[in-house]
C-alpha cells in the first residue's frame, strides 16, 4: 500500500484534522465546481450582509439573470447566517436548470461556513465530479480484458466477486459492475483514507491469480462516469497499449 494516505497530505496541507473533511455526496459537473471555485477566489471585498439578505428572494425571481444569481448565491454562501442558508437551501431544490450544480456548491459552502461558525471548528470541504457518501468517494474504474477478448460469464463472475471480497476489507463499497466485449466498468465508494489505485490493483492481481485474462493496466477516475464508447474512444486517442 501507498506510504502516505491523500487523508494525511490533505490534513497536513490544511492543518486540519482528517475528521473535519466533508465531501459533497453528489456528482458535480467538474466545470462548473471549477467555476464556482474560482468565482468564489474572485470575491474580495467586505460584503454586507443586510443588503445581502435584503436580496435573497431575487433568487426566486424568473427575471433575475442567470449571471446574477450566480453572483448573489456565491456572496450568500459566504454569510454565517442561518437566514443565507436557508434562502440559497430552497433555491437549490428548485433551481434554475442552468443553477443546479452551483447551487448545490452554494448549500454545501453555506453549510460548511454556518457549521464552522456554530461550532468553532474548521472544515474542510471536498468535492469531486463523482461525488461521494459519508467520508468515502465515488470512482469510476475500467478494467480491460487481454487481447481485446471478450469476458466470458466465467470472468464476469470473478471480477464480480473479487471486486465484492476485497472492497469490504478497505471499508469500501461495490455499487455497480457492468461489462461490454472486453471492456468492465465499476463504481466504487472507497474511503478517502485509502489508497484508490492500490485497491485496484489488489483486484486485478487477485483476478489474474483466477485466469490471467485482464490487462495490468486501468483506468481509475472520480471526474465523471464514461459510457463504454467513450471509453473506447479516450484508449484510442491515449494509445492505451498494456504495460509490462
Amino acid at each position: 500500500m501507498s506510504k502516505h494516505k491523500l487523508t494525511d497530505v490533505i490534513s497536513e496541507i490544511a492543518g486540519i484534522p482528517v475528521d473535519s473533511f466533508s465531501i459533497i455526496d453528489q456528482p458535480l459537473d467538474i466545470h462548473v465546481q471549477m467555476e464556482y471555485w474560482e468565482a468564489m477566489g474572485k470575491i474580495d471585498e467586505e460584503l454586507d450582509s443586510k443588503e445581502l439578505l435584503s436580496q435573497k428572494e431575487q433568487l426566486f425571481d424568473a427575471d433575475f439573470a442567470i449571471e446574477s444569481k450566480k453572483k448573489l448565491l456565491s456572496k450568500l454562501s459566504m454569510l454565517p447566517e442561518v437566514s443565507a442558508f436557508r434562502a440559497i437551501e430552497r433555491y437549490s431544490q428548485n433551481p434554475d436548470s442552468e443553477l443546479k450544480d452551483w447551487s448545490l456548491l452554494a448549500v454545501q459552502q453555506s453549510k460548511t461556513l454556518l457549521r464552522n461558525s456554530l461550532l468553532n471548528n474548521n472544515q474542510l470541504i471536498i468535492s469531486t465530479g463523482l461525488g461521494g457518501k459519508g467520508t468515502k468517494l465515488r470512482y469510476f474504474v475500467v478494467l480491460i480484458a487481454q487481447k481485446e477478448k471478450p469476458f466470458t460469464e466465467l470472468n464476469q463472475h470473478i471480477v464480480t466477486s473479487e471486486f465484492e471480497y476485497i472492497l469490504p476489507k478497505y471499508e469500501g463499497e461495490l455499487e455497480t459492475v457492468e461489462f461490454e466485449d472486453n471492456l468492465a466498468a465499476a463504481k466504487l465508494l472507497i474511503p478517502l483514507s485509502e489508497p484508490v489505485q492500490d485497491i485496484v490493483k489488489e483486484i486485478l492481481n487477485k483476478c489474474n491469480e483466477l485466469g490471467n485474462f485482464l490487462e495490468n493496466n486501468f483506468v481509475v477516475t472520480n471526474i465523471k462516469e464514461m459510457p463504454f464508447d467513450e471509453i473506447r474512444e479516450m484508449l484510442n486517442e491515449n494509445d492505451f497499449t498494456p504495460l509490462d
